[in-house]
């Protein structure tokens, strides 16, 4: 009688390190050696706790489709409650053991996918109002800050785009989504980058968000808007603010960061000359160009953690039950089946990425995030008729941890494209939104541009 291949011990392996300065500048070579040494699945350890790492992309989509065999909770991690994890290990400082949507499986992943939806689908779906409004108001937003970006020029400059743009836009908009008063506070603002960032003010910097959103969810149950807050307490009247304030924080953290990390590696991708990224632009396809973008550079490195809900074979090694599991978006993206996929079928292809991740945990907001991104880029190119980096491009700081893969920094020359006669787009963004009847929320010029510096000497 055959039996089952005993698990392989993820203790006793001797993992590859994920860390340093070369994993930083290019992951590329890391991953390789990696799929090459172990197959579609390697054991790797992160700052002393060790993990699976998934490379390749079938493999991928298996982990994040079967909802069965991979567990979200981190209840099914066996060295969690075992004790073995330090309580200081970097990815809990971010939020990771607080309980939400993100962490859920099953028939409560079902039910809250279900309250989200039904929140999100005013401000995503292209027709309603609330979603046209939020476009102007995307709009107007990179317009203010391409405003402040060039000022007092003669039409050429440098700037940094990630600190003045990339990074600043999709906060304030989700900021205005969430129906915070336009007085925003920026020490708030500061903290969403303090907790993103991982530093030393990493934990009180999102205990601090945490509060503000449950003192935000108080103030909508009290006094509804036209927001997401709003339209989730709607949804689901029972929500204890202090668990909304939680799913509020995972949105802002995790989506604006995101968000902000693919505007900044499209543009990126746009400068190293990706040949479909290029002429996706040059042809009104913008949406295109993203996904081109996203699968050679792209915003997260890895996807959120899975736990084997039993023994689970993969490649050449069978993962024990409650072990930790990665997907490398990188990886994955890389995988020579994968490539071959996009060479046969470019069109269908880009749009298999893993950015937004796969299955049922996937973003439930990529249609909104891919609206802000698609925007962002199009105002950003509209104004500029020359962009070029300031530094080689095989020499830029990047921000690569295990969950992300961004920029640090993108200072670029810039000269400005003609401005339309009569500046005809800007009016109409303005009238509709007017029109609209939502209220202005972004802060005054003078407020955005303290900000904007705060940002700047923090990532310099």
């Amino acid at each position: 009688m055959a039996t089952s291949p005993m698990p392989d011990d993820l203790e006793t392996l001797v993992p590859e390190p994920w860390t340093g300065r070369e994993f930083e500048a290019d992951p590329a070579p890391f991953l390789e050696r990696l799929r090459a040494a172990h197959g579609p699945v390697a054991p790797v350890e992160l700052m002393g706790v060790r993990l699976w790492m998934v490379l390749d992309y079938r493999e991928s989509l298996e982990v994040l489709q079967d909802e069965t065999a991979w567990r979200k909770d981190m209840s099914h991690w066996r060295a969690m409650t075992q004790g073995r994890v330090p309580r200081d290990w970097s990815l809990l400082s971010t939020g990771l053991t607080r309980r939400s949507m993100m962490s859920y499986d099953g028939e409560e992943h079902r039910r809250a996918s279900i309250v989200l939806d039904r929140a999100m689908r005013p401000f995503q779906h292209p027709t309603h109002p609330q979603a046209r409004a939020l476009r102007e108001a995307v709009a107007r937003i990179a317009d203010e800050l391409l405003d402040l970006m060039t000022e007092g020029g003669d039409g050429t400059g440098t700037a940094d785009l990630c600190a003045q743009y990339t990074r600043p836009l999709p906060v304030m908009v989700v900021g205005r989504l969430f129906g915070f008063p336009a007085d925003l506070d920026d020490e708030l603002l500061m903290d969403v980058w303090r907790a993103l960032d991982g530093s030393t003010d990493t934990v009180a910097a999102a205990e601090r968000l945490i509060a503000a959103m449950e003192r935000l969810a108080e103030r909508k149950k009290a006094e509804p808007g036209d927001d997401l807050v709003s339209g989730l307490l709607a949804a689901s009247p029972g929500l204890p603010a202090a668990q909304l304030a939680v799913e509020l924080y995972q949105v802002l953290s995790v989506g604006a960061d995101s968000t902000g990390n693919l505007i900044a590696n499209t543009v990126l991708e746009i400068l190293r000359g990706n040949t479909g990224a290029c002429a996706a632009l040059a042809s009104g396809r913008t949406g295109e160009a993203v996904n081109h973008a996203a699968i050679a550079c792209p915003p997260i490195g890895a996807l959120p953690l899975r736990f084997a809900a039993s023994d689970v074979p993969v490649g050449r090694y069978v993962i024990a039950a409650g072990d930790p599991v990665a997907v490398s978006v990188v990886a994955a993206h890389r995988d020579p089946a994968f490539a071959g996929r996009l060479a046969a079928d470019a069109l269908h292809s880009t749009r298999a990425h893993l950015a937004w991740g796969a299955g049922q945990h996937q973003c439930p907001a990529r249609d909104l995030a891919g609206s802000i991104v698609s925007i962002a880029l199009e105002r950003l190119f509209a104004r500029f008729s020359r962009l070029e980096p300031v530094e080689p491009l095989d020499e830029l700081p990047w921000r690569a941890t295990l969950s992300v893969r961004s920029l640090r920094a993108l200072v670029v020359r810039y000269e400005l494209a003609p401005a339309p006669p009569g500046g005809e787009g800007r009016e109409v963004t303005r009238e509709a939104d007017a029109a609209a009847q939502v209220p202005r929320t972004e802060q005054p010029r003078t407020g955005l541009r303290r900000l904007l510096g705060a940002l700047r000497r923090r990532v310099g």
